[in-house]
């Protein structure tokens, strides 16, 4: 079982963003839960706000990845937008794994003289099978995530797509991700238009800023400096 570090469960309601019922949006009334992975920015917190408003069972799930005060900073500001969403927010503890088998490696490839995609490897090695695992363990039938992509078949398989707006499209993130989650998997946001999401997240008085290019364990130091201090 994941381990939550002793961070709480949150919950708190949801003025703000109007009503979450099936009831009031028209939509028939789902049984199913669905576990959404939520980052603390606007992409996650649309996806969750979608699938609540058409009536889904909607909890929240935020993995650690590091214990630095940025990471502390972005879960108090996930926990900000689950209750706003007037959802339930588990804080997953993932550091561990993550600097095995996604920073270590980076830093051999790099110091190699290669250049590995973090992100690539994460979400192959680390997020969606710890999340998935996370979520069906607290009874969920499927995770959603806010990326922009979209869950298709091909040969009667489960294929990953491009998302309907290419200028925001993230499916190349997630080529490497296990059929197996694709087929659990659920993507809200893979019809959307981003500049549609941002001026939602605007009203909603939600985190907007452009989305980073950095790598995320960085916070914002210098990568050669990082890289060398993580080489024997």
């Amino acid at each position: 079982r994941i381990p939550t570090a002793g961070y709480p469960i949150f919950c708190a309601a949801s003025p703000d963003l109007g009503a979450t019922d099936a009831a009031a949006s028209g939509l028939p009334a789902m049984t199913e839960r669905i576990g959404v992975a939520l980052s603390g920015g606007a992409d996650s917190a649309l996806a969750a706000w979608k699938l609540s408003a058409q009536g889904y069972d909607v909890f929240g799930l935020h993995l650690l990845l590091t214990r630095s005060a940025e990471s502390e900073q972005l879960v108090r500001r996930t926990e900000e937008t689950a209750g706003r969403l007037g959802i339930r927010l588990e804080v997953l503890d993932a550091a561990d794994a993550f600097a095995a088998r996604v920073i270590a490696p980076f830093c051999a490839e790099y110091g190699a003289g290669r250049t590995p995609n973090p992100c690539v490897t994460c979400n192959r090695e680390i997020k969606f099978d710890l999340l998935l695992k996370a979520a069906l363990e607290r009874g969920a039938d499927r995770l959603a995530t806010g990326h922009y992509a979209r869950v298709g078949t091909y040969g009667g398989r489960p294929a990953l797509l491009r998302a309907a707006d290419r200028n925001a499209d993230q499916s190349y993130f997630l080529y490497a991700i296990d059929a197996a989650v694709l087929d659990r998997l659920v993507l809200p946001l893979g019809e959307a238009l981003r500049r549609d999401v941002r001026a939602w997240a605007r009203e909603q008085g939600l985190v907007s800023g452009k989305s980073s290019q950095d790598i995320c364990f960085l916070g914002g130091r210098d990568l050669h400096s990082f890289v060398s201090q993580h080489i024997p």
